[in-house]
């Protein structure tokens, strides 16, 4: 059976934090993603992250999307200036930007209140 199973981090029209300078999927880089994965012969079982190019990228390969033929254009590196302005630099120590669940993988005591 052929199944392309797809981990989506952020996909929205633009970053809207800083953490999203990694794991963005622009919606043109989506629709690009998923023509890759309706176009593709006999993919069998795959497992496949859905980012765009990111400068910052690097918390998950592309090869399994690149692999289906996925060829991402966009970048958030051009929304950084703006997101940092309003954000700051962000902290490589933050729990939030080191594990890929963000804050979904802090403690319940943890979590931001919004």
């Amino acid at each position: 059976m052929d199944a392309i199973c797809l981990r989506i981090l952020s996909c929205f029209p633009q970053p809207l934090n800083v953490r999203m300078l990694s794991t963005w999927l622009s919606p043109d880089d989506a629709g690009r993603l998923f023509e890759a994965c309706l176009a593709a012969e006999r993919p069998g079982f795959r497992v496949a992250f859905g980012v765009s190019a990111n400068t910052r990228g690097g918390w998950v390969s592309l090869d399994e999307a690149r692999a289906l033929g996925y060829q991402p254009e966009d970048d958030a590196e051009a929304f950084a200036a703006e997101l940092i302005a309003e954000h700051g630099e962000p902290d490589p120590d933050d729990p939030v930007l080191r594990r890929l669940g963000g804050e979904f993988t802090l403690p319940d005591d943890q979590v931001p209140r919004r």
